[in-house]
């Protein structure tokens, strides 16, 4: 939680250090845009679970503020990640994992001209997401399905370029998200399996993106 408190603080002083830029005035604006990234969970369960590896597409929606290359926006997507575990001592049991995470992100990201078409940008935010773990375990005789699911408040931050073409635009970047851990707790029985689970570990959904993305700009 302490970190995600320096992430409120850095949104503060980029606020405070933008307003003190020398203004200008000129026309406000905004861009909405879709995004394909490459995931991966830092989470250390979810990298024993083999599932930390998947894909991610989003959407995102920025306005232009009342001082020069300062955008307030809104972030939202959904990732997927699945894995497969055999149990070393029985080559016929398969343990297999998917996680669907749907994060939703208040980011703010200053934008730095480098020539009138292609810029640098920087970001920080905050987020609520909803992340969901389900396990399923097989074997010849049968197959046993439970999940789990919490909501997860974080922080992020992110960085990337952007190319324009007319209001037509599309970037790289890369984004680094934290969020607070939760405990996951699975239930269940199985007869016909004659195998139980009932136990319950912590995670969290901190993770590393990057992609590309295209948008417009109006």
């Amino acid at each position: 939680m302490r970190r995600v408190l320096c992430f409120l603080m850095v949104i503060i002083i980029s606020i405070f250090v933008a307003n003190s830029v020398n203004a200008q005035k000129y026309d406000l604006g905004g861009d909405v845009a879709v995004k394909v990234e490459y995931m991966h969970f830092t989470d250390k369960i979810l990298r024993t679970l083999d599932a930390e590896d998947g894909i991610f597409v989003g959407m995102e929606f920025y306005k232009e503020l009342f001082c020069p290359n300062l955008f307030l926006g809104v972030e939202a997507g959904w990732g997927g990640t699945s894995g497969s575990l055999l149990d070393p001592e029985d080559t016929l049991f398969k343990n297999d994992t998917s996680v669907d995470y749907v994060p939703i992100e208040f980011n703010v990201k200053y934008v730095v001209p480098i020539t009138p078409d292609f810029s640098f940008q920087l970001g920080t935010g905050i987020s609520y997401s909803w992340m969901n773990i389900e396990l399923k375990a097989s074997e010849p005789g049968g197959a046993l399905k439970v999940s789990d699911s919490n909501w997860l408040f974080g922080g992020q931050f992110f960085g990337g370029f952007t190319y324009k073409y007319q209001n037509w635009f599309a970037g790289v970047g890369a984004k680094y998200q934290i969020t607070q851990e939760e405990t996951f707790r699975f239930v269940a029985i199985d007869p016909r399996l004659d195998f139980d689970i009932d136990g319950s570990f912590k995670a969290s959904a901190e993770n590393v993106r990057a992609g590309g993305q295209i948008g417009y700009r109006f």
